[in-house]
């Protein structure tokens, strides 16, 4: 019997940690312990409000409740990641802000939405060596919790915002199927797969290119998921018009409804 009090003691004192743990993992914690560090202030969010407004086309897309629940995620994200700049590369704050925003964006449909497995992004001037596949790259993503990214290939992403190429969507979303791949919904993933598969047979047969999914995302599916998020954040209307099946399973995954948003009518998924 006294050994049962005591394992029972222990289970309940286990649970306890955890609870704890969850509770300072919450967003309403992480929110409380911004603000006591001065980072959540009224002047630092208009700060970082009119740096989305200038630089970042899908906040204004976004509802003023929105908006607020997005700068808070951006800061949140920015504190949980560690940002180093390489090769005479000057780091500067709105840079760190621009990258917890394209991370806040991709996320921006899920309640968990900080990618707690991955701490570190690095940032080069322009693309890289990589030892580990030889050969100049422009972005890496590592499973052990590194990203690597060429800043000025992330900075053209947001500046041209239809050309289906944005570097940071295209990491993130690699660290976003390494991070969340028990949370992603398993039929609609195997749809994607299928899609993919169509897509490619389709280019073999006529050997022409996709208007909308560039050779490169047919490589293997981590790419097709990568390419295809780019694909939808930049080309949504267009994405949902050519491929609707596509894009229901999208929307499913990244759990958001992007062209219904852009044309201001109620999202028909769920």
């Amino acid at each position: 019997m006294e050994i049962v009090v005591v394992i029972v003691g222990g289970m309940v004192i286990l649970l306890f940690r955890q609870l704890r743990r969850r509770r300072a993992k919450s967003p309403a914690v992480r929110a409380r312990r911004l603000t006591a560090e001065g980072v959540l202030s009224a002047d630092v969010k208009q700060s970082i409000h009119d740096l989305l407004t200038r630089e970042f086309s899908y906040y204004s897309l976004l509802k003023d409740a929105e908006q607020q629940e997005f700068v808070f995620r951006c800061v949140d994200i920015k504190s949980n990641l560690e940002f180093e700049a390489r090769e005479e590369l000057e780091l500067t704050d709105e840079m760190s802000l621009l990258l917890s925003a394209s991370m806040a964006q991709l996320t921006f449909g899920f309640k968990d939405y900080v990618l707690s497995n991955f701490k570190k992004v690095i940032l080069y001037p322009s693309t890289f060596y990589s030892k580990l596949i030889e050969a100049e790259v422009k972005g890496l993503t590592y499973g052990n919790g590194f990203i690597s990214l060429s800043w000025s290939h992330f900075e053209h992403g947001y500046e041209h915002g239809s050309d289906k190429l944005n570097l940071g969507l295209h990491e993130f979303a690699h660290a976003l199927l390494l991070d969340k791949a028990k949370q992603f919904d398993v039929e609609a993933f195997d749809i994607l797969e299928k899609m993919a598969n169509f897509i490619k047979e389709e280019v073999e047969f006529t050997g022409m290119s996709d208007s909308l999914f560039r050779d490169y995302g047919l490589t293997n599916m981590h790419e097709f998921w990568a390419v295809a998020v780019e694909v939808y954040f930049e080309n949504p209307v267009e994405l949902a018009a050519k491929y609707p099946r596509l894009y229901r399973v999208m929307c499913v995954l990244l759990k958001q409804d992007l062209a219904s948003r852009i044309l201001g009518v109620d999202s028909q998924i769920a």
